[in-house]
This record gives structure tokens, C-alpha cells and sequence, in this order.
């Protein structure tokens, strides 16, 4: 076979190889692999039929929570809405989640501190401390709601936040702190009991 036609028929291959590659650099930078093996999110999403690497710029679009793609459906879902869940999926689908973004879960009722920490767990992140003032006023306003806060105290009176920093300045709300262990945030930085059950958002975090 002349040279040529063989560089040809090579030529459709690298293209693809180039693609699968551009497609597991995107995700793995922008998102991380949180459910394969017949595991999935709950929550709102949007059905696509379209292709992974269009699935994930679809959610990057939106600023979605999470995204999944069915290679055998060719189905993709954009959730915009998550609750801390998992539920079955096909065997064939996988799920995506943004790395370091703020990613809010709803209870289905109510819940306290403990279990919302556990809803974090559930989707493979972690509860997330959001430092700054300013920052956790804004999120407040941007999710309509009070939230819990990944903050608590430890058996010697310190504050710890989950990578088991100790924070010396919370910086309380007025009239805080009293004598409770973990936190929310409603219009300043409050304890509260951590068995105590609410309506709040959590907020969760995804690391590589």
C-alpha cells in the first residue's frame, strides 16, 4: 500500500486520539470522576443526547453541580439542583463534579449539622469553610438561604475547620459564639447544636 494512503487512513485515528485526550485533560482539570459502577447524584437536571466533551462544556456553560454522561445512551444530564443523595444508575454512566467550587446540596426536609455532613460525604466531598466575610454573605444572597458551615469546635475549645486547621478568628456574628459545637451562617456566623435539625443549604467542596 502506497505510503500516502496509509498516512490517510492513519490520520482519522490521531484525530480521535488528540480529541480523547483533549476531552481527559478538560475533565480532569475542571471536573473529578465522583460515580461510576452504577452509582449517581440526585437532584434537577436537563437531559442532553450529545456527546462527553459537549457534556461537560454544556454544564461549564451553566455552572452546573454536577454532570453525567451514559456512553452507551449517549445521554447526558446537567444537574443545576443536588439533594445529599446517591441513587442506582446504569452501569455505563458516570459522574462528574466541579473541583474547588462550592457546591450546595438541599435537604429533601430537614437536617442537622452531623447529617449534613454526611450528605457532603455521601457525594465523595467534603463540607466546606468559607473563610472570607464577605465571601459567605454573597453565597448567602446568592442561595436565598441560611447554611450550615464546616466549622467546629474540637473537645479543647478551639475551631477547626475540616482539614483539621485550627482557625483562631472565625469571625462570629453578633452575640456569638455561645456554648455550641458546630455552625451555620444566617446573616453572620452563629454555633449551633449539632443535632439540632433545620431547612439550610450545606455547602460542599470537591478536591482532586
Amino acid at each position: 500500500m502506497p505510503r500516502s494512503r496509509q498516512h490517510h487512513r492513519l490520520l482519522p485515528l490521531l484525530l480521535l486520539l488528540l480529541l480523547w485526550l483533549h476531552v481527559e485533560g478538560f475533565q480532569q482539570v475542571y471536573y473529578k470522576r465522583q460515580f461510576s459502577e452504577a452509582r449517581t447524584v440526585v437532584g434537577q437536571f436537563t437531559n442532553y443526547t450529545t456527546s462527553t466533551i459537549r457534556c461537560a462544556s454544556l454544564c461549564s456553560s451553566v455552572s452546573c453541580l454536577a454532570w453525567s454522561w451514559d456512553s452507551a445512551k449517549g445521554e447526558c444530564l446537567v444537574y443545576t439542583y443536588l439533594e445529599g443523595l446517591i441513587q442506582s444508575a446504569s452501569s455505563t454512566c458516570s459522574t462528574y463534579l466541579p473541583l474547588h467550587t462550592f457546591i450546595p446540596l438541599r435537604p429533601a426536609g430537614v437536617w442537622s449539622w452531623f447529617e449534613a455532613k454526611v450528605g457532603c460525604n455521601s457525594i465523595w466531598a467534603t463540607m466546606a469553610y468559607v473563610s472570607d466575610a464577605t465571601e459567605r454573605l454573597l453565597l448567602e444572597k446568592k442561595l436565598g438561604s441560611a447554611y450550615f458551615v464546616g466549622l467546629k469546635k474540637t473537645w479543647d475549645n478551639m475551631w477547626q475547620d475540616p482539614s483539621g486547621t485550627t482557625v483562631a478568628d472565625p469571625m462570629w456574628g453578633p452575640g456569638y459564639p455561645t456554648t455550641e459545637k458546630c455552625t451555620m451562617y444566617e446573616s453572620g456566623l452563629r454555633d449551633v447544636d449539632c443535632f439540632d435539625k433545620f431547612a439550610l443549604v450545606v455547602i460542599c467542596i470537591v478536591t482532586p
